[in-house]
Formats: structure tokens, sequence, C-alpha cells
């Protein structure tokens, strides 16, 4: 596995926010955006390229909308032809490179992973089959676009999570807020 892609998924609308997700400061490094984060945890994992999934910030746009995560791993993936993409949440702002390589290292079996305790992030092997999957999902409003089923028929493995207190999403101001005030984190291991 030689080539991995990251990709930071922010595509979504960020409602329950109120803001884009994306554009806010890190809740313990002020000089960062949430966007900033989840580019340099990628880099620093080793990926090859990383890439933002959503229009904004020259991003690669959703061919479905209003689709979720799914839509985004879709377009992505459709848009750069690599075999491996490491697809990360831009709302996690405690995620580090140590858990991503997790994943990494995992995956070097030649499948697709993500930890059990949450559906993202995931490293995905994206072939026919999962191309496949996508699009028919994608197209129809009445299927299923849950992460979940998407890992299952495709065949992910789910991994245990060395230190899953770290996968942490920030949906609301009130999780905003509650990382904020807490104690700084050790965030490097």
């Amino acid at each position: 596995m030689d080539s991995i892609i990251g990709v930071v998924l922010a595509g979504g609308e960020s409602s329950r926010m109120g803001l884009d997700k994306a554009e806010l400061p890190h809740p313990l490094n002020e000089k960062q955006t949430l966007l900033d984060h989840a580019m340099e945890i990628l880099i620093n994992c080793g990926c090859r390229k990383v890439v933002i999934s959503g229009e904004k910030w020259d991003g690669i746009a959703d061919q479905f909308n209003d689709k979720g995560p799914l839509a985004g791993i879709f377009s992505v993936s459709d848009a750069i032809a690599e075999e491996y993409f490491l697809f990360v949440p831009v709302d996690m702002p405690l995620l580090d490179p140590y858990l991503l390589q997790e994943l990494v290292s995992a995956a070097e079996i030649g499948e697709s992973v993500y930890f059990e305790e949450t559906r993202l992030p995931a490293l995905i092997r994206v072939n026919d089959q999962v191309k496949s999957y996508l699009s028919r999902v994608l197209s129809f409003d009445a299927e299923d676009r849950s992460m979940f089923t998407f890992y299952q028929a495709i065949g992910a493995l789910p991994i245990a999570c060395s230190q899953p207190e770290k996968l942490v999403n920030v949906n609301t101001p009130e999780d905003f807020q509650h990382l904020q005030v807490q104690q700084p984190l050790e965030l490097d291991h």
C-alpha cells in the first residue's frame, strides 16, 4: 500500500453547529481551524496527497447533494483514480496521526478498515464493487445510506481504537464549548 490519498470530509451543511465547522478555530489550538487540523494529521500520517471533499476550499464537490458522507466518498473516489483513501471528518479535533496510522497498519492486508467505536475515520480500498455499491445507493432516495451498511456491503473490517476517547465529533456549539473548557490534552501521544 504505497499510495494513500487523504480526504477531509467537509461537505456537510453543519446545520446543528449553525456555522461551517471547517472554519471553526480548533478548540485546543486557536491558531488552526478544524480544516487545517484535519489536513495536517493526514499529511503527518503519511498520505501522499490530501484533498477536501466539499465544494468550498477548491474541494471536490459532491455529485449527489444531501446524501451524507457516502456522497463525498463516491465523488472523491470517482474524481481521483487511486485505490486507497483515508477519510477523516472535519469535526474530530482530538484525532491525531497516530490513530490514523492504526487504520493504515490494519489495512496492510488490503482491506477497508474503520474503528469499531465510530464510523469515521476509515481507510477504504476503492474498487469496482465499492464504486458500484455507492452509485446504486446514492441514486435512489429510499436506499439505506448509513456508513455501517456500506461497511457491511464492502466487507470492511472494524478494529479497536487504542484511544477511543479521541474519537469525538463536535456537532453542536455545546460540543465545541465542552472541548474548549477541558484541560489541555496531550495530542501528540
